[in-house]
């Protein structure tokens, strides 16, 4: 496996990019065989993350929680798997 290119520590490089960075870089070096499909399950999974964080810091008050994320509240409902 290729060496991963180092670690961005600048100033340009928010907290919580460098968090999910140390966890990724940690992931792949305790992981038994080489991942796959890695990309959609983390961006399915930090997608999920974050819509469930902003719904709680909303009181589950859906309008506000899609505002702050910057979409609709019918989007944030399918992403929610609520529009049936």
């Amino acid at each position: 496996m290729p060496d991963l290119p180092p670690r961005d520590e600048s100033a340009d490089n928010p907290p919580w990019r460098r968090a999910l960075e140390r966890q990724l870089r940690t992931y792949l070096m305790e992981c038994a065989s080489e991942p796959h499909g890695l990309l959609d399950m983390v961006v399915g999974d930090v997608e999920q993350l974050v819509i469930r964080v902003i719904l709680d810091h909303c009181h589950n008050n859906q309008t506000r929680a899609a505002r702050m994320l910057g979409i609709s509240r019918s989007t944030l409902r399918g992403r929610l798997g609520l529009n049936k």
